[in-house]
């Protein structure tokens, strides 16, 4: 059951070592003055941060995590046009570092899920119930579902932001 399409086609920049129950699951430029012309200094762009995610509690080392970073409640946690940068980092010891560089401050939500054999979705029983452990920025819990936008929430104000989420089975 295709539940968590694949969206890691772009990896995070700088990503380290390497969500319930139907789905789960962000420059400065420089100015060069002109021959003949005084430099101009560079107008600042817009202001950007990291986020670094650090996950918790994989039952086991098989497989990978697959981890999205969304910036607004349409699409989240399971289209996968919706994501802004995704991850898939190996599991080591039960945790997964991810770390999403240059990102503009702002508001966004993550989701993630353990593909324990491989096949880039979020399997699940007859139920729909999944069968592999997932997860969400602050640790975010719906009922019959996945949580909201909202309640997933984290906000990047500062040079780096760092969340933690604990992988639920």
């Amino acid at each position: 059951m295709k539940l968590f399409v694949p969206f890691f086609s772009r990896p995070a920049q700088g990503a380290v070592a390497g969500g319930a129950a139907l789905a789960v699951f962000a420059l400065v430029s420089l100015a060069e003055g002109q021959e003949g012309q005084p430099h101009q200094p560079a107008s600042p762009g817009p202001a950007t941060g990291t986020i670094r995610v650090e996950i918790r509690g994989f039952k086991n080392d098989a497989g990978k995590a697959r981890v999205a970073l969304f910036r607004s409640k349409e699409g989240f946690p399971g289209k996968k046009e919706a994501v802004f940068r995704g991850a898939d980092p190996f599991i080591r010891n039960g945790q997964a570092l991810v770390e999403y560089a240059d990102i503009p401050v702002g508001a966004y939500a993550i989701a993630v899920f353990h593909d324990e054999n491989m096949n880039e979705d979020l399997d699940t029983n007859w139920l729909g119930i999944p069968a592999e452990g997932y997860g969400f920025s602050n640790n975010a819990r719906g009922h019959f579902g996945p949580p909201g936008f909202d309640k997933a929430k984290i906000v990047l104000k500062a040079p780096r932001l760092d969340t933690r989420i604990d992988v639920d089975y």
